[in-house]
Order: C-alpha cells, then sequence, then structure tokens
C-alpha cells in the first residue's frame, strides 16, 4: 500500500490476470472431463448396435421363413412362409385378371 492506504495497482492486475487465466484453465478443463464423461455414457447406452439390427434382422428372417401354423384357429387364418403367400398373391391376381 501507498502512504494513502491504496493498494498498488501492478501487484493488483498481476494477480487479476493470473487469476483470471487459472479460472479460464479450470474452466476448459471441466469442460474436457464433461464431454469425455458424456461420451462414455453415451457409448455406453447405446451398446453394439450393429448387433442389435443384425439380431433382429435375423429374428425376422426366421419369423418369415416359418412354416404352417395357426393364427387364428377360430376364424380359419393361417400364417404362410414367404415364398408360398407371394405364390398365392400371384395365383389371386392372374385369376382377377381371367375373369375381367
Amino acid at each position: 500500500m501507498n502512504k494513502h492506504g491504496d493498494p498498488r495497482s501492478v501487484p493488483t492486475l498481476v494477480v487479476g490476470a493470473i487469476s483470471g487465466l487459472l479460472l479460464l484453465l479450470a474452466i476448459f478443463l471441466l469442460q474436457v472431463f464433461y464431454y469425455k464423461a458424456e461420451r462414455v455414457e453415451v457409448n455406453a447406452k447405446r451398446g453394439d448396435i450393429a448387433a442389435e439390427f443384425r439380431m433382429l434382422r435375423d429374428m425376422q428372417a426366421a419369423d418369415l421363413e416359418m412354416g404352417y401354423y395357426w393364427l387364428d384357429r377360430e376364424n380359419g387364418i393361417v400364417a404362410l412362409p414367404i415364398e408360398r403367400a407371394m405364390e398365392r398373391v400371384i395365383e389371386r391376381a392372374e385369376k382377377a385378371d381371367e375373369g375381367s
């Protein structure tokens, strides 16, 4: 302090500048840690999406390739293999064309 009790400006500026730089560094480091933790959390929640899609596709393909089975026995609704169902659609379309 000078003789009038006022603080010296140069040391005050130095302490202020160093404090400001430390604050900016702390903010930067916190952002780096936050984004790294966020990335880890997103990857953990996402899991192996490609494997899940492959499993789903395989399950759907198995459903399409299943043999004949009853969906609703009371109403006479039967599930057909996809190939047979496509043949039936073509047969019906051809019969409809012949009838017109």
